[in-house]
This record gives C-alpha cells, sequence and structure tokens, in this order.
C-alpha cells in the first residue's frame, strides 16, 4: 500500500473490511454494523480499491477471500486491538462497552454457564454482548483471525500463538447420574457390574475427543469391557429428558446435581474406583494479539473467577 492509498483509509473501512472477514456475507456484515447493503457494498468497492485486491470472490456459499484478504485477515485484528488500546487509555469502563465478545464452548458447559456469565454482562456490561457457539474443528484459526475471542477445550497441546489458562472446578469431578428414583440410587457404591447392567445415555462433543465414542469408552476398551448405549447425542436437554424417564445411567459432571432444571430430579453416585476415569480438565484458551487488549482481560477474569466458583 503506497502513501496515497494510506490516506485514503479510515477506520471505520479496517472495521468493515473486519466484519466482512468474520461473516463473508454483505447482508449478514451489513446488519451487524447497522448499514444498508448498498453501503456495505459501496464499502467493499472501496476497500477493493485501496487495496488493489478483489479480496473476495463470490460463491454459492457466500463471499470467499482472496490469497490477499486471508493475509490482512491475519493482521487485521490485532491492529484493531492496538488502535482500540491507543484511544482507551488506562481506564476501562465495562458499563460503557459496546463490543461484542466472541466464545466457543462444549454444549455441556454452556448449558452450566451462559446463564451465569448472561448475569455478570447484564449487570457490569449491559451494552457488551456475548456471542457463544459450539467448538469449531478450527478453533485455532477462528482465535487466529479473530473469528472467536475465547474457547474452552479440554486440556490438549496449546496450538502456537494461543494462551492456555487452566479451569479446575465442577466440570471435571465425574459422577454416575441418573434419576433419584433409579434401582441403584441409594447404593453407597457402585460397582463396575452394576454399572455395565444398566442401558446408558451418552453426550459426546465432536472435537472434544478422538472420536465420537467419548472418554468413557476408551476407558472400557482399555479395560476390555463394554457398554451398550441406548442413546448418543450431542444435546444435553435430550439427554436428561432421556435419563430422568428410564433406567439408563449417564457419566457427567457434579455441577449438573447443583445447576439447571434437572437437579431435583436426578442423583448421582461415585464412578467405579476399578475404572480409572481420567480427569475432564478443562481449559480457556485466548490468542495472544488480544492478550494486552482490557476488554478481554476484563472477560477473561470474569470466565476464570465464575468457572472456579462452580
Amino acid at each position: 500500500m503506497n502513501r496515497v492509498n494510506l490516506a485514503r483509509v479510515d477506520l471505520k473501512l479496517l472495521a468493515t473490511l473486519q466484519v466482512l472477514l468474520e461473516e463473508r456475507n454483505v447482508t449478514r456484515a451489513a446488519e451487524r454494523l447497522f448499514v444498508s447493503q448498498p453501503a456495505m457494498s459501496k464499502s467493499l468497492q472501496k476497500l477493493k480499491q485501496i487495496f488493489a485486491d478483489p479480496l473476495f470472490e463470490r460463491t454459492a456459499y457466500g463471499l470467499v477471500p482472496t490469497p490477499k484478504a486471508e493475509e490482512i485477515a491475519i493482521k487485521l485484528p490485532r491492529l484493531l486491538e492496538q488502535f482500540h488500546d491507543l484511544v482507551e487509555g488506562e481506564d476501562f469502563n465495562p458499563g460503557t462497552y459496546q463490543g461484542q465478545f466472541r466464545l466457543a464452548l462444549p454444549q455441556l458447559v454452556s448449558e452450566l454457564s451462559l446463564p451465569l456469565l448472561t448475569q455478570h454482562l447484564h449487570q457490569q456490561a449491559p451494552n457488551a454482548s456475548l456471542r457463544a457457539a459450539d467448538m469449531p474443528i478450527d478453533y485455532p484459526e477462528q482465535l487466529a483471525t479473530g473469528k472467536l475471542d475465547f474457547v474452552i477445550h479440554r486440556e490438549s497441546t496449546t496450538p502456537p500463538g494461543v494462551l492456555s489458562f487452566p479451569i479446575s472446578n465442577g466440570h471435571n469431578q465425574v459422577l454416575c447420574l441418573m434419576r433419584k428414583d433409579h434401582p441403584l440410587a441409594q447404593k453407597a457404591q457402585l460397582t463396575v457390574e452394576e454399572y455395565l447392567a444398566y442401558p446408558h445415555v451418552q453426550v459426546y462433543f465432536p472435537g472434544m475427543t478422538d472420536d465420537d465414542t467419548g472418554i468413557i469408552d476408551q476407558v472400557l476398551r482399555e479395560q476390555q469391557l463394554t457398554r451398550h448405549v441406548l442413546l448418543a447425542t450431542t444435546h444435553l436437554t435430550a439427554a436428561l429428558e432421556s435419563l430422568i424417564s428410564t433406567d439408563c445411567l449417564m457419566v457427567g459432571p457434579r455441577n449438573l446435581l447443583q445447576a439447571g432444571p434437572y437437579r431435583d430430579q436426578i442423583t448421582g453416585l461415585a464412578f467405579p474406583t476399578e475404572l480409572p476415569f481420567p480427569q475432564l480438565d478443562l481449559v480457556l484458551l485466548q490468542h495472544r494479539r488480544t492478550e494486552n487488549s482490557k476488554p478481554h482481560l476484563w472477560l477473561r477474569n470474569i470466565l476464570l473467577s465464575q468457572m472456579l466458583a462452580r
């Protein structure tokens, strides 16, 4: 970019480009920025002239970034964050913050955590917004390009350029869950034989384990044991509805007994000691490009304190 083009760039155009890179759709980008579609198209034309590149190719599936746009997508989020910090100065007031945070997390964690997180935002940052989604396979790329601000994931190898903060709470204290009037509900200790004698409901999360069979089935395979999974689903609500209406068992975190609409209808027993169930250690992931961003630091502290307290 030469000096003549640089003089024609304003921050609003760069912010527009960032939204286009995230949405890859002119109509959705216009809706996010509260402008008309013709105005968004006009901004895109200006951006094409400034960068001397088409930036996007139109396809039946939306806008596909050109190699130049993909290069910009890596650098632009950090540039906008730095400019935001420059203007913002030392003080950050969540009460007046109007930005959007983007978070990806497993459904099980979202059902337990999002209601309380929404309360925090409503009380402390009423003008901010939170966009929560399921875990995408390409979450490292989405963190790097600004499509995601935070990810809650099972502890594993941390991707390059990503910060990892451990979460140690009720999410990793595993119990065998069942309805309160289940034949096993009054047992003091669950045996392997009893655990395998009943059908099971399994909640699995794509991307959280090596395959869709889940952590418990990996443990059972190592012991040359199998269980009958009557229902395997990614939907926690459907799993819990099935649990309270059948003799099925389900492996789940302790805090399902303390939160959610089914807490009065289910109980839990300790997992059989003969089976070495692994800790479901979760981490909060954040890209280094937002490490010094005050809004991100504020939300990160809320996420960690909230989840550590549960």
